[in-house]
């Protein structure tokens, strides 16, 4: 039987019961049609979401579930035509990354009811786009290895949201976006993002002893104890707020300890001494673990190496001047919690660590059990972690997300170089290349790395 063409974006969303979100799909819709809606049709093939799912090294379980997703498209017309509009939006639009992203994070998810695939949609359309992505990274000579493992992330949060909830979903365009759109790497355990450096913050590095301080910009209140005011939704009436000054002669500010937490003494460091090395705005590597076993020490340090060698190859027009991390694991209230055998704690003393403006706690609960906690009795203590957590929390403390930095000449893990001095480092240890900031008076200068 033949079905009508579905064109009409008020016509398509009120068919997939998304009437009231207009605005999050206008922006492209018509440019999407022109490009021709009827593209979609090969990505939604049996054929080639088997080859793609063979390829990706998929489970057989998985394979077939999205094989079975694709009976959502022929019974609803409606899903091909929004398939295809993200599709185009995510594959083929020109505009800016920091677009796209905002863009598919807005998108709604189709409701249940409409089919029993319904929350597979995104996973379909992002399956659609691997001859993109496979494209891209092989003009660049990526090895297959590296592209498979990066994108198997797809299958992975499917498999977590069906151990989470009980059911086949898969709902993280905002994080899977990076993967396939080329701006995030699986190197060993660890993966690797090409970022801006978001925070208000200002590194700089003594240029004889090569010691790290990190300065927060003016304007930012801290509590107490040493984190922003309002995090976790805490605020202090004794916070206190940062300064920063520099001239030609002195730079002023409050310091930002290694531990994670800003002192509201203020230091004075001499202009001529001290070079900036990152600020914000600067180009970085994002570190993100996913989550697919124990923190090795040893299988950290593997991926931080691999990295050193695959950026500066692959990339070379992308430079970064620090790898910086943003997660729960980056709280340094685990170095009371937890023993110092803890590959946590082993994991957070090779970093720069720093707070976050607006940190809470919902991403370690949402990370591990996929909601938050209104009652900690409620919290599943599965682990010595998980329990030494609930004890903290009842006691009144916190479990803010942390950020943290570490520079690539300061890699020498296990070292902790940030904790205990970085000039006895640079003295004796094994020093990976320096890699200067920009010459304010040479705008084309940018780092250089031994892709050896």
């Amino acid at each position: 039987m033949n079905r009508p063409k579905v064109n009409s974006l008020d016509q398509t969303l009120n068919t997939l019961c998304l009437s009231g979100s207009k605005s999050l799909w206008e922006s492209e819709w018509l440019s999407s049609e022109e490009a021709g809606t009827e593209k979609i049709s090969p990505y939604l093939q049996e054929a080639y979401v088997r080859e793609a799912c063979a390829w990706l090294g998929a489970s057989a379980c998985v394979s077939d579930l999205l094989v079975k997703a694709l009976d959502l498209f022929r019974q609803i017309p409606a899903a091909r035509r929004l398939a295809w509009h993200c599709h185009y939006c995510i594959f083929i639009s020109p505009v800016e990354d920091a677009i796209r992203d905002k863009q598919a994070a807005s998108w709604l998810e189709l409701p249940e009811h409409l089919h029993p695939q319904a929350l597979l949609f995104y996973a379909i359309v992002f399956l659609s786009g691997l001859g993109y992505v496979r494209k891209y990274q092989a003009a660049r000579g990526i090895p297959e290895s590296v592209t498979r493992d990066t994108l198997s992330d797809l299958e992975l949060w499917i498999e977590k949201n069906y151990k989470r909830f009980g059911r086949w979903r898969f709902a993280e365009k905002r994080w899977l976006i990076r993967h396939f759109t080329n701006r995030i790497f699986k190197l060993g355990r660890l993966q690797f993002a090409l970022e801006i450096f978001p925070s208000p913050l200002r590194a700089y590095r003594h240029k004889m002893t090569r010691q790290i301080v990190l300065l927060s910009e003016s304007g930012y209140k801290f509590r107490q104890d040493g984190q922003y005011d309002g995090a976790s939704g805490v605020l202090d009436p004794q916070a206190w707020t940062a300064t920063l000054q520099a001239d030609e002669r002195t730079i002023q500010g409050q310091r930002i300890m290694p531990e994670g937490c800003a002192r509201p003494e203020q230091i004075t460091l001499a202009a001529d001494e001290w070079q900036v090395v990152l600020r914000n705005g600067d180009a970085v590597l994002g570190v993100h673990i996913p989550e697919i076993g124990a923190m090795d020490s040893e299988l950290c340090q593997d991926s931080f190496r691999q990295a050193l060698q695959f950026f500066p190859r692959y990339f070379p027009d992308r430079y970064f001047y620090a790898f910086t991390c943003y997660s729960w694991l980056c709280n340094s209230v685990f170095d009371r919690l937890l023993p110092e055998t803890s590959n946590i704690r082993k994991f957070q003393r090779e970093w720069y660590l720093f707070p976050v403006p607006g940190a809470n706690s919902d991403g370690f609960f949402v990370q591990l059990f996929g909601r938050t906690f209104s009652d900690w009795n409620d919290v599943p203590q599965t682990s010595s972690l998980l329990k030494a957590v609930v004890r903290h929390l009842k006691a009144g403390g916190q479990l803010n997300t942390g950020g943290a930095l570490v520079f690539p000449e300061d890699l020498d893990w296990g070292r902790a170089v940030y904790r205990v001095g970085s000039s006895s480092f640079f003295n004796g240890g094994t020093c990976l290349g320096e890699v200067p900031y920009p010459d304010a008076n040479n705008p084309t200068h940018c780092p250089s790395y031994s892709a050896t």
